[in-house]
């Protein structure tokens, strides 16, 4: 019977069955959604990777390594602090200036300069002063090798000779607005004018002229004293118009 059925079958024509109406239109269809989408997947890594490698932050399945050195912590709080950056072996402008060299009282450590620092002598202001004044000037020129500190008035007075005693009251300082300070080097030199009265224009009565012979200078806090040749006449009473001063500026 089976032989008879299988000759049967192999006569018979088989036609294979039709697939539905637009399968294949969506079988194409989802292979491109699927190719499509695989596309955007692998894109939207890429730019993932790129980026992160130009942030620097990509560890590549490692984590990031730490920072060389052992970072120091405050024992007191228990806090971490930033280490400080080491001393730099360069010395300063402030370590590497030469310190000064003097004594005395002078600032800056220039001391102050002295009678025998100095050389003191007189000449004529040329500048006009009125009928009745003149003026002097004193020229003190440092003599000495080293720098010396020259600032303020001098203590002048008329003097009867260079041992004498000084005639009237010393000279009247006029106040300025600025006392310069003058580190004059060996050679420099400062001066002070001075403005002096005409003893003849005045009442003799009540000015009574006398004769001087010169100046007696003490240089700017200093106790030692010059004599300075100038012979002339002043009034000998006080407080009929003494001469002044001005305080020491550089010569010129």
């Amino acid at each position: 019977m089976s032989d008879h059925f299988d000759t049967w079958l192999d006569r018979q024509r088989i036609e294979p069955l039709a697939p539905p109406p637009g399968a294949f239109e969506r079988a194409a269809q989802g292979a491109a959604r699927r190719r499509r989408r695989r596309a955007v997947t692998a894109a939207g890594v890429g730019v993932l990777v790129i980026t992160a490698v130009a942030m620097g932050s990509v560890s590549w399945g490692r984590e990031a390594a730490p920072p060389i050195g052992p970072v120091p912590t405050d024992t007191r709080t228990g806090t971490t602090t930033a280490a400080e950056p080491p001393p730099s072996s360069t010395p300063s402008a402030a370590s590497s200036r030469p310190t000064p060299s003097g004594s005395g009282t002078g600032r800056a450590d220039v001391a102050r300069c002295t009678v025998a620092d100095l050389r003191v002598t007189v000449e004529a202001d040329p500048r006009p002063y009125g009928p009745d004044h003149y003026g002097m000037k004193l020229v003190l020129t440092n003599i000495a090798p080293q720098r010396c500190l020259l600032t303020g008035y001098p203590r002048v007075a008329f003097a009867q000779g260079p041992d004498g005693p000084t005639v009237g009251a010393d000279f009247t300082r006029t106040p300025s607005a600025r006392q310069l300070e003058l580190r004059m080097a060996q050679g420099a030199a400062g001066e002070v004018s001075m403005r002096l009265a005409r003893a003849g224009t005045y009442d003799p009565a009540a000015c009574r002229p006398a004769p001087v012979a010169g100046f007696r200078v003490y240089p700017p806090e200093q106790s030692e004293s010059v004599f300075v040749p100038y012979p002339t006449e002043t009034c000998s009473v006080p407080g009929v118009d003494p001469p002044t001063i001005m305080p020491a500026t550089p010569s010129v």
